[in-house]
């Protein structure tokens, strides 16, 4: 799996950063830094799997994701389907035109709908 720059190409007005740019002892990991509201900032990062973990994901269906934290949990959301498009929403994603850019507010309340239920779920 590498990561890939880039992250959010449907969305070049999201700033991106790169954490660990100047940090040899880690792997330099753009990410895309979004600001929600009411005090909820989100990191988005970009893998591309190798073939092999492709068929793997398609036969055996298991994504597993590591996060390192300072201390504490933090939620996650991950997703096969790029931040802000008609495709990452939980509703209706069938029935939408694809790259369909959603307005900021959408966004906001299908983050905070998707963020909360898979929170209540854990």
């Amino acid at each position: 799996m590498k990561i890939v720059n880039g992250v959010l190409p449907s969305s070049p007005e999201i700033r991106e950063v790169v954490f660990a740019e100047n940090q040899p002892e880690y792997l330099r990991m753009p990410a895309a830094v979004v600001d929600y509201g009411d005090g909820t900032v989100g990191v988005i990062s970009r893998y591309k799997l190798s073939f092999r973990e492709r068929l793997n994901v398609l036969f055996c269906g298991d994504l597993w994701v590591q996060l390192l934290t300072a201390g504490s949990p933090q939620p996650q959301l991950p997703s096969v389907y790029e931040p802000f498009t008609a495709e990452s929403s939980l509703q209706e994603a069938e029935d939408r035109p694809r790259k369909k850019r959603l307005s900021p507010q959408q966004v906001v309340d299908s983050f905070r709908e998707t963020f909360l239920k898979s929170y209540r779920k854990g």
